[in-house]
Order: structure tokens, then C-alpha cells, then sequence
């Protein structure tokens, strides 16, 4: 049995890790200074959609989260700038029965918070294996759940308490995704059975875990208040975090330069260039690009007609919009998979969305849309060609969304645009509501599954359609050999986009700044690292 260094070295020699190579300027440096202990560390997050990873599904909420409960693992960037997973409740982990078979050993000693509704002071009780039984079971089995993502649903068998500090799960095939930096097994945070029985549906605004920091209060549209859990494994050295709610990024980098927040999530286009030479602040880039498109309600006419969402694909120049909004951060291409990113396909552009107007309206008339009443709108047996477009009010979707749908209306398409809050978007999504939907994000290794796979994130919009692809992404997962994973992800990207199940508007790199004060911050993947084995944040003075 090995240990789970040797382990991840072994993993990441076979392609089963991400093995993104981030620039020195991505990674953040532990200082070489003395640690204060003490302070609160303010972020600016745009929103809160929920505090029970359960139903979470954007970054912002999940990073909050993350902060008061434990999982298995979590996902870290090495020296080397690989991601990697490390010990969080399981202190070590190996395989066993070919990769089929993974024994988790838990950490002794820990506990949830305690001081709340659930568990006095004084009283907080040991997470033990049977926590995490419940708890991956729990994240699995309930309707609605964002966290049982297709690559642990796939694969998954069982799982067990062999005692109380260890944890036996059980695989029907090696999982190639287990300790994915997207997400992955890490998704599933560890709960108390008490809090989720007594609080029921309140668990999403007063969770109680076993996390560095434990909940203190949250203010809708405000701020969510954490303060240090004195009694983790890892002593931290904040006295507390405070997230504050700042929906506009140039409002939240205002925040920043006035000193009220120490850190914002995603920098203005406009403003990077002038942070990065600026030594008050330290500019950081995100582990991966960002796909940025607009999803089709793929069963909902006239949608579910592969010619009329081929014309208004190629009716709109998506690299140009991206190019025109983004032009520090933006990258060319299409697809879920960026540069880099198992899955991409340089070609796909050209080979499917090259920019068309004329053959747009051209195949719109062959489909039966015309402006048979010269009012400069295409329609067909008198009613107007509509496409309702959904984008979220924040990262500068609203502009996305007024790009696209200028470009449709310059070839006859009645638009309505509506910006909505991120957790309307979200929830409407997930309710597949038959608007044309904006998706940024599911960038990394597994992100083409986890969008479009078996059980992934488009299933409400009619991605199971296409049922060949979702099997290929979800295969794709058990091989160990990147080379081969990522021509298979590739090859099914390929059978969606080829049948235009979205409308690409190109990749984003992102980047999160912080104050010079912040020293040692662990990073920010789908876990918010303030406190871990490898780092411990603190503030200078």
C-alpha cells in the first residue's frame, strides 16, 4: 500500500491528474516573513446562492462553504504549479483491486463545530467513517443534487465504514476523475447528520461542519460572517472571514483599492494590465481557460431542429464578441475544453461555427423562416422567429448577451434579453427552462463531462439526446492514459458540436487579485484554500 504522496506521483506519471502547468505568477508564494496571527480576511464574492454544497453550483457559494466544512481531500496547486489532491478529513488514501477499490484513512480527533443549534459548546461530537458514509451517500442519492457530478455517479458501487476511521469505496471501474481539480471527489463535503435532520432546508443558510472556520451569521445580499474553529487540526491563523456580497466587479475592485476588501475574485478587463505592475497588489490567474457559451434548450422547438440552431450559430461571431469585451483575457476557440485541457480540439471552429450571416438567413428560409411581411423579422406562418436569451447579471454577461443578440437581430431574429441574478440563471438551468441559456464556466479536466456527460449539468436542457457522446465522455473517465482520455473526450465533443448544442462565444482566462498584505493564500479552485496542510493565510501589517 502506498501512501498518498507516492500515490499522486504515481498518478500524475499516468496521466490521471490534471497536469496543468501554471506560471510562477499563478502560484502563490508563501511569505518568507514571520506569520501574524490574528485579522479578518475580506473577500468580495458577486453572490450567494446557498451554504449547502448539496445544491451549490457556482464558485463564489462553494468557496464560502468550503471554509466550514471538511471533505476527503481538497484540491491544492503544487511547487511545481500541478494540482493535486491533499489530505483534508482523510489523512492518507491507496488503491486497491486494480483502482476499483480505494481505503480512505481518516484523520482522528476532528469535530464539528459546535456552539449552534446542533451541538453546544463543548459538545461538538467526532466526525467519524460513518459521517462520511452518510454524507457521500446523502450527496448521491437526493434529488436535485449539483454535487453528484457524472464521473463519481458513474462509476460508483458502494461505500463503507470498515471502522470508524476507515472508509472503504467501492468502484465498478478505475476512475480516472476521482481527485479531478474541477471537482471530483472533493465536491462531497462531510456533514452531521444531526444538522441536516434538525435545520432541514435552514442547513442552507446555517451550515455547521468541521472546517477551518465556523459559521457566525449570513446577511442576505450582504455578507456571510466566519470566525476560526479553535478546534481544527490546523490552528489558523485569521481570526475571521468575512465574504463580503458585491455583485459588480468594478464595484468590488473599488473595494479594493479603497481597503475595505482584501481580495475580489474576478478582476475588470480593463483594470488587469494596471494591477499587475501595481506592488500594492498581487494579480493571480485561474488554473484554466473558461468556456464561454450559450446553451440550446435542445427539445424545445425550434430548437429541437439541428438546421435552424446550426444558422444561428454561424449568425454570430463569438471569438469577435469575446475578442471585443475581453481583450486581455480572451482566448480563440470552441467547445467545452480549452488550450491545455483534455478534450480540445484546435479545429473546431472552423470545422462548425465559422462566422456566416448570409448562409444563416439562407438555411432560416430553406427551414421556412422568411419575412413574409417585410417588417424586417423572419417568421414563419405569421409568427416571428423568438429566441429568449438568459444571461446571468454578473463577469460581464450582460454585454455576451447584447452582442448576441445584436447579431441575431441584424439577420431577422426577435430577441429578448433578460439579465437575471446568478441564482436564477442557475436554477432555471437546472429546471431547463427553454431560453437560451448562458454558461461560463466547467473549464479543467473532466469540465466536457461534467456538462455534458451522462447525468451532467445540460441534461435538463436535452442533452440526452445523445446518448453516444455521453457514454464516450463517460468512459473517457475510466482511462488511465491522458492520450487516450483526451481523444475520446475530444471525439465526443465533436458528436455534440456538430449538432450545435450551443452557440461558442470563445474561452476566458480569469484572474482573482488580492491586497500585497495577503500572504500565503492557497489559491482558488473549486475549494477556496485559506487554511490547509500547505498553506495557512494570514495578513501582514
Amino acid at each position: 500500500m502506498s501512501s498518498y504522496l507516492s500515490l499522486s506521483k504515481r498518478l500524475l506519471s499516468r496521466g490521471l491528474l490534471l497536469a496543468l502547468m501554471l506560471t510562477t505568477s499563478m502560484v502563490m508564494v508563501a511569505s518568507a516573513q514571520e506569520p501574524v496571527v490574528g485579522g479578518t480576511f475580506r473577500v468580495a464574492i458577486p453572490s450567494v446562492t446557498s451554504l449547502d454544497p448539496l445544491v451549490i453550483a457556482d464558485d463564489a457559494s462553494f468557496n464560502v462553504a468550503s471554509q466550514v466544512y471538511s471533505s476527503l481531500v481538497r484540491s491544492s496547486i503544487n511547487e511545481e504549479g500541478v494540482i493535486e489532491p491533499i489530505p483534508d478529513l482523510a489523512e492518507s488514501w491507496e488503491y486497491e483491486e486494480d483502482g476499483k477499490v480505494v481505503i480512505f484513512h481518516l484523520r482522528q480527533g476532528v469535530t464539528f463545530h459546535d456552539g449552534n443549534a446542533v451541538f453546544a459548546e463543548g459538545e461538538g461530537r467526532e466526525v467519524v467513517a460513518d459521517d462520511v458514509v452518510y454524507s457521500i451517500e446523502r450527496t448521491l442519492n437526493t434529488e436535485g443534487s449539483t454535487a453528484a457530478l457524472p464521473d463519481l455517479v458513474a462509476s460508483f458501487v458502494s461505500v463503507e465504514a470498515v471502522d470508524d476511521y476507515t472508509v472503504k469505496l467501492t468502484l465498478n471501474q478505475p476512475n480516472a476523475l476521482l481527485f479531478s481539480g474541477g471537482r471530483g471527489l472533493s465536491a462531497t463535503v462531510i456533514y452531521p447528520h444531526e444538522a441536516v435532520e434538525q435545520l432541514g432546508e435552514e442547513l442552507a443558510n446555517t451550515p455547521i461542519g468541521s472546517g477551518p472556520f465556523e459559521f457566525v451569521e449570513y446577511v442576505p445580499d450582504d455578507h456571510v460572517t466566519l470566525q476560526r474553529n479553535e478546534d481544527y487540526w490546523i490552528q489558523p491563523n485569521l481570526d475571521e472571514v468575512i465574504f463580503q456580497i458585491i455583485p459588480e466587479d468594478s464595484v468590488a475592485l473599488i473595494a479594493l483599492e479603497a481597503g475595505e476588501v482584501d481580495m475580489i475574485l474576478n478582476t475588470p478587463e480593463q483594470d488587469i494590465s494596471r494591477l499587475r505592475e501595481d506592488a500594492n497588489y498581487t494579480l493571480r490567474g485561474g488554473i484554466c481557460p473558461v468556456a464561454d457559451q450559450f446553451i440550446f434548450p435542445l427539445t424545445t422547438p425550434p430548437f429541437d431542429d439541428v438546421n435552424v440552431r446550426h444558422a444561428l450559430a454561424i449568425a454570430v461571431d463569438g471569438n469577435a464578441i469575446s475578442r471585443a469585451i475581453n481583450p486581455e483575457t480572451h482566448i480563440d476557440g470552441c467547445g467545452a475544453a480549452g488550450p491545455g485541457v483534455t478534450g480540445y480540439d484546435p479545429d473546431m471552429c472552423t470545422k462548425y461555427f465559422t462566422y456566416d450571416p448570409e448562409q444563416a438567413v439562407a438555411m432560416l428560409n430553406e427551414a421556412g423562416y422568411t419575412d413574409s411581411d417585410g417588417d424586417g423579422v423572419l417568421d414563419k406562418d405569421g409568427t416571428p422567429l423568438t429566441v429568449e436569451i438568459e444571461v446571468w447579471s454578473e463577469y460581464n454577461q450582460a454585454r455576451y448577451g447584447e452582442a448576441v443578440a445584436t447579431q441575431l437581430r441584424d439577420i431577422g431574429v426577435n430577441v429578448d434579453l433578460q439579465v437575471v441574478e446568478f441564482g436564477t440563471a442557475i436554477d432555471d438551468f437546472i429546471a431547463g427552462v427553454p431560453k437560451l441559456q448562458s454558461m461560463f464556466g466547467f473549464c479543467g479536466e473532466g469540465g466536457t463531462t461534467g456538462l455534458w456527460g451522462t447525468d451532467g449539468f445540460a441534461t435538463a436542457m436535452g442533452s440526452d439526446q445523445f446518448p453516444d457522446a455521453q457514454a464516450l465522455l463517460t468512459e473517457s473517465n475510466t482511462m488511465v492514459d491522458r492520450d487516450e482520455r483526451d481523444a475520446a473526450v475530444r471525439d465526443a465533443a465533436n458528436q455534440l458540436y456538430s449538432q450545435y448544442v450551443s452557440i461558442p462565444v470563445g474561452f476566458t482566462q480569469s484572474f482573482f487579485a488580492t491586497s500585497s498584505k495577503v500572504q500565503d493564500f492557497g489559491g482558488v479552485l473549486w475549494w477556496f484554500n485559506i487554511v490547509t496542510e500547505t498553506n495557512n493565510t494570514w495578513i501582514s501589517e
